[in-house]
């Protein structure tokens, strides 16, 4: 089904107003393709984004979003066609979508019906090995990597994003309008300025990067319905700064963080880095593991400019300038030769 037809029969689905013949089709799409069941799951998103709170809880919005769609469509819920009852055919499978049908969601006739017209809001997302970039309606740049959700609003005179996975933003300039993006339990806080944040719930902190201007990180404890801002700390260009998910604890490292955006831009810096460093790098830039054959091996002192460089050819680069020995055995590379003090 082409993607305009897929929209039309949303649009009609989720506003009451589908025939049954179109109805059919619908769920016949949606039940036989992973395609159409991913449409289905962000239309139903975009739908409840109506009803949000303030700050909005988005696993538990997925998890409750069919309830509030089948709330206004009691002339039109779908029939039993594998074991009885909507859910044998509308599975939520909430992995991180394909950005280009997010974006397309948008113009599903129905939902822009019910925003206010003080809100815009947009939701994107990337697969795995995918990535994506795309300008909000406040004119910030936004560049996500894979396997990344994103959403934005703006309400209350704030720009809000919410953000699952790791994205670079290039924020536009608005002094009366703070932009804010909430990733688990930490807030960073801009008025005008270019930064990483890394924030993969699958990982142990999520990380602050800045490129230009001043970023503000805030770690929050919910109390009740309200929330207390528990740290704050300010970071300037080339610091780092590291919210600790299990001690809710923030750490600045006073460093350069040029290599945050290596998956972005392909560039790969390293000036006198200690080795065991550079391979943290390298590992999360091409998804490898690699060992030091000594703990005393990482203490070497490492340095290079890469741009878009094969990891075949940046391992070989390694080991001829630090004169070391490299091995590779299933898919793990290693590095062997003499410590340094």
């Amino acid at each position: 089904m082409k993607n305009i037809r897929a929209e039309e029969l949303m649009a009609a689905y989720l506003s009451g107003n589908i025939a049954a013949a179109e109805q059919e089709e619908l769920l016949a799409w949606v039940g036989d393709s992973p395609e159409g069941q991913k449409f289905f799951d962000n239309a139903v998103t975009l739908w409840s984004l109506t009803e949000q709170m303030a700050y909005p809880d988005f696993s538990a919005q997925k998890v409750n979003a069919w309830e509030k769609v089948a709330g206004r469509l009691t002339d039109h819920r779908p029939s039993s066609g594998k074991g009885g009852g909507s859910a044998a055919i509308v599975r939520f499978n909430y992995r991180p979508l394909l950005a280009a049908a997010a974006i397309a969601l948008l113009l599903i006739a129905g939902w822009w019906a019910m925003q206010p017209s003080t809100t815009r809001s947009v939701i994107a997302s990337t697969l795995n090995e995918e990535q994506s970039e795309l300008t909000l309606p406040d004119g910030t740049a936004v560049w996500l990597n894979e396997n990344t959700y994103l959403t934005y609003e703006e309400v209350n005179g704030e720009r809000r994003v919410q953000l699952e996975g790791e994205a670079f933003f290039d924020v536009a300039t608005d002094s009366l309008q703070p932009f804010r993006i909430y990733a688990g339990e930490s807030i960073t806080t801009v008025l005008g300025t270019s930064f990483n944040v890394r924030a993969y719930p699958g990982e142990e902190a999520i990380e602050v990067s800045v490129k230009e201007g001043k970023v503000a990180l805030e770690t929050k404890t919910k109390v009740a319905k309200t929330e207390k801002v528990a740290q704050k700390v300010e970071l300037s260009p080339g610091d780092k700064g590291v919210f600790v998910k299990e001690t809710a604890a923030i750490a600045t490292k006073e460093e350069e963080a040029k290599n945050s955006t290596a998956w972005k831009d392909g560039k790969l810096d390293f000036d006198n880095v200690p080795l065991a460093e550079a391979i943290k790098v390298m590992e999360r830039y091409y998804e490898v593991n690699i060992e030091l054959a000594t703990e005393g091996l990482g203490k070497c002192l490492f340095k290079g400019k890469y741009d878009n460089v094969a990891l075949k050819d940046l391992l070989n680069a390694v080991e001829f300038s630090m004169e070391l020995q490299l091995e590779e055995n299933k898919g793990i590379y290693r590095f062997a030769g003499e410590a340094c003090e």
